[in-house]
This record gives C-alpha cells, sequence and structure tokens, in this order.
C-alpha cells in the first residue's frame, strides 16, 4: 500500500498535470535465494554460492549467519517478490505513464569474474541470460500491473555485457532485438526501430506528452568505445534528439527526457557529451518538460545553464530518482513526478520508499507500505520547483554543511547517501554544473582525479583505471604479439 502525502497548496493551480512514475535501478537478481547468505564475503549476496567471511564449510546452505529473507536485504540485488509488492502499491498513485529506468539486470558479484578463452565465452552468454531473464521476468510485472498505463523502458549501463560494454548495435543484438520484442506492446514500430538500432526512442502518449528516451551508454566514462571513437556516437544520438525537439516544437508537443545516468562527469557522463547536451536543450526550454535519470542510487538533481557558468542562472534541472534496489544498503525507492504544461516544468516531485528492515520483521502479515520520505516543495519550503528555487536550495547547501547533510540523508531516505564519490564539496559542484571545465574548477581536481574517484580505481594508468582490462586487451589484441585470439575472445558480438 501507498501513504499518500499530505495535501499542499500547488503553485500551478488547476493546470491539468502529467503524472510519471519513475522507477530506475531495480536490479532484480533471479538467483535470490531464500535463506542464503545475506552477510557474504563478496556481494551482491543472496545467492546459492554466498558465503560468510567466518564460514569455515564449503557445503552450501550449512553455516548460514544472517539469512536472506523475502523482501530482500542490504548487500543483495532485488528479489522479484519486492518488485511485484512495490508496482501493485504504485499503481494506487494513478500515474499517467511509467518511466522504467534501466539497470534491471543484476550486478556481477565480486567472486564472478570473467576470464580468458573458452570460460569468457560461456560465462558471457551465462550473464546475458540473466540480465535477458530479469527483464523478461520485469517486463510481465509492469505489464500486470499497469494493463492500461503506457511503460517506457531505458537501458542501463547493468543491462549490458559486461557491464558498461557498448560500442553500437552489433555489439548488443543479443539484448536490442530480446527487449524490442517484449516491448512492443508499449511502442510504436518508430521506437522499436531506433531502439533496436541505437538503444534511444521516442513515443507519444494519449495526452500529447512526448517522451525521448536516451542511451546513455555512449557517455558512459566506463565505456571504451566512446574513448576510442571520439564521441561519434555520441554526436549522433545528440542529433536525433534535437530532430526530436525540432518536431515536438512544430507539433506543440510538451518533451519529457529521460536516461540512465545523469550528465556530468561526477556522474560518470562524459564532460564533451554533457556540455553538447546541455547546449542543445538551452535552445529548446519552450518544449523540454523535464529530465529524469536515474544510476545514482541516492536521489539529487543537476542544474543546466548557457553559457556553462556558475555566475549563469539555470535554465533547467536534470532530477535523479533514488534506485529501486537496496543493494549497497539504501531503502528500496520511486519517485512520481507531475509535470505541468503552463508553466512548463516538474511541478512536483513526491518520493516514496520502504524501510526493509521494518518489512522484513514482519514478513509477510499483510501489503507492505510504501512510505512517503521526501517531498521538495514542503520539505524546503519552496513556492515552486523553477530552477531558480533549485539555485536557491544550492546556495543554502554551500552556506550551511549541516543542511546540505541533512538534504543528503532526506534524499537517501534516511541511509548513508550513495554515490561514487562522497565528498561534499565534489557532489555540490557537480550539482553546480556539468561540464568538465567549470566542475573541474570548482572542485579544485583534475578530470583525472575525479574519473579514479568514480571508478573507485587505484590502478596506476588511467586507461586501466576505467576500463577491464579484458575490455582493453581485446581492442589491442591485434598489435600485441604473442597473444592468442582464444586468450581474449570477443564478447561484444551478436
Amino acid at each position: 500500500d501507498v501513504d499518500n502525502f499530505p495535501a499542499v497548496e500547488d503553485a500551478t493551480g488547476d493546470v491539468p498535470k502529467t503524472r510519471v512514475l519513475h522507477v530506475t535501478d531495480t536490479h532484480i537478481d533471479m538467483k535470490y535465494l531464500l535463506g542464503s547468505e545475506a552477510a557474504c564475503d563478496a556481494p551482491p549476496c543472496c545467492r546459492v554460492h554466498s558465503k560468510h567471511p567466518d564460514k569455515t564449510t564449503d557445503v552450501i546452505g550449512e553455516g548460514i549467519v544472517a539469512p536472506a529473507r523475502l523482501f530482500g536485504e542490504y548487500h543483495c540485488d532485488t528479489p522479484l517478490a519486492m518488485l511485484q509488492s512495490a508496482m501493485d502499491a504504485a499503481r494506487q498513485l494513478k500515474p499517467d505513464f511509467v518511466v522504467w529506468g534501466g539497470d534491471t539486470g543484476p550486478h556481477v558479484a565480486g567472486d564472478e569474474h570473467l576470464n580468458g578463452g573458452e570460460a569468457l565465452l560461456e560465462e558471457t552468454a551465462e550473464l546475458r541470460a540473466r540480465v535477458l531473464d530479469a527483464i523478461s521476468n520485469a517486463t510481465t510485472i509492469f505489464a500486470k500491473m499497469f494493463p492500461d498505463v503506457p511503460v517506457f523502458p531505458v537501458l542501463g549501463d547493468d543491462d549490458m555485457v559486461p557491464s558498461s560494454v557498448y560500442s553500437g548495435a552489433s555489439s548488443a543484438r543479443w539484448l536490442m532485438t530480446e527487449a524490442a520484442s517484449l516491448w512492443k506492446k508499449w511502442l510504436p514500430p518508430s521506437a522499436l526501430l531506433t531502439l533496436q538500432w541505437g538503444g534511444y526512442y521516442t513515443a507519444q502518449t494519449a495526452s500529447g506528452m512526448r517522451v525521448a528516451v536516451l542511451n546513455t551508454a555512449v557517455c558512459d566514462i566506463q565505456n571504451m568505445h566512446n574513448f576510442i571513437d571520439g564521441g561519434a556516437s555520441a554526436r549522433t544520438q545528440l542529433h536525433w534528439l534535437e530532430s526530436v525537439l525540432a518536431g515536438a516544437r512544430a507539433a506543440g508537443e510538451p518533451c519529457l527526457i529521460t536516461g540512465h545516468i545523469p550528465p556530468g562527469v561526477y556522474s560518470g557522463c562524459w564532460g564533451n557529451y554533457s556540455a553538447a547536451y546541455e547546449e542543445l536543450l538551452s535552445r529548446y526550454t519552450d518544449v523540454v518538460a523535464g529530465q529524469i535519470f536515474g544510476h545514482q542510487h541516492s536521489g539529487s538533481f543537476r542544474l543546466l545553464r548557457s553559457p556553462s557558468t556558475s555566475a549563469t542562472p539555470p535554465y533547467g534541472v536534470a532530477y535523479v530518482t533514488p534506485s529501486f534496489t537496496a543493494y549497497r544498503d539504501q531503502n528500496p525507492s520511486f519517485r512520481l513526478y507531475q509535470l505541468s504544461r503552463s508553466p512548463l516544468m516538474v511541478s512536483d516531485v513526491e518520493q516514496y520508499h520502504l524501510n526493509l528492515g521494518k518489512a522484513n520483521a514482519e514478513g509477510s502479515k499483510g501489503a507492505l507500505l510504501w512510505s512517503p520520505s521526501y517531498v521538495p516543495r514542503t520539505a524546503l519550503g519552496l513556492p515552486d520547483l523553477s530552477p531558480a528555487q533549485w539555485q536557491g536550495v544550492l546556495n543554502r547547501m554551500w552556506a550551511n554543511e549541516t543542511f546540505a547533510g541533512v538534504l543528503r540523508l532526506t534524499e537517501a531516505n534516511g541511509r548513508a547517501w550513495m554515490g561514487h564519490n562522497t565528498e561534499l564539496r565534489d557532489y555540490l559542484c557537480a550539482l553546480t554544473g556539468v561540464t568538465d571545465q567549470e566542475f573541474v574548477k570548482c572542485a579544485r581536481k583534475s578530470e583525472e582525479i575525479m574519473i579514479r574517484q568514480y571508478t573507485g580505481s587505484q590502478h596506476t594508468y588511467v586507461l586501466t583505471a576505467m576500463f577491464q582490462f579484458q575490455t582493453i586487451i581485446e581492442h589491442f589484441r591485434h598489435v600485441l604479439g604473442g597473444v592468442h585470439p582464444d586468450d581474449v575472445a570477443h564478447v561484444g558480438g551478436q
């Protein structure tokens, strides 16, 4: 069930709103096993081979210290039962449409390594099967819970195998073809074509709202193809986005833009792409009704400016929805966004969460209660959610470290705020602007340092800090002497 927010005065009055449910980073684990070890030595846990660090026996099922429970655990990916329960509750919010924000596939556990040669091919096939199994089962749940509501799915970095490895349709045909087949109930033929070709698409809702879904793999800093092709794939997608926005303007259609990774190197999206994205949207403020992303696992926002300097008032806000998965110590969460047409903006945000510890303690005695945890207008005392108001919030965060800490705790539903880099100054710089030039100047760090903090790698060389070693060797094997092809079997094929 959903415990609704108390009514609050709406600054946009009686103007009709479009209600958008955003559920992202579900990370469904079809191998989640009740009773397995939830406190293992190589998370994510809750799988048949999960093992507690102090376990002395290798016998599966013996020596369990923290048994995995029905609705999930803080060090595990999401059991399907949790998604079923959550969407049963979320449909009470009566959304006009749903954005399913990517990263549906499970994380690779710390003890699951992609080895070379034949073993690599076998492991790759198994991991792909896991991702497709997760997407297929989640598709069934969304279709069942929202039979008459459009659903717009997004692809995330953990939907690729290996994670973040994407060099175009040919490298992910196994994913794109199956996704198009599963999602044809929601998407028109034109959208299915671009989905299969580039992982992005656009579609129109019954109310006349246009949705543009981006494939942020083209800006992912951990995707080696982006490093090699000089941003060609990103430019192609942005040209497509411009044509979508131009068409929407001509047709008088407001447009919601969504993707997985938010703009900005702090978020894991290359600065050149982020700058081009920011500049493009600045020319279509009369068309863009909102921007929503995921990936970070804790809630947040980004301010967009033109020109991109901290002294320039922001023209747009990119919202970041917290993750649905509890993995890495989060409470499962989703958001409801309300979009108004006059003025054209996100007029309200409602964030819901489940207290996972309490839910597991109570077991299956009744429906899970998804409680409201954050509504910015009431929590921050804002008359509206205009870019100017969010600039005021950011100013308060810069001026008051305690306020900034409380807000981050609220964004994370009372858990420790999660991001690849939790340093407060870097976070505030990321909110301030998405281009490399402004961010590096604000954070007082080089782009290399920021990338290392994002990847969490201490490798000597930047290349190995950014990309999986297997991917690097695969790319350069043709010019390396003494390397047998079977030792670096290609993993990006059909």
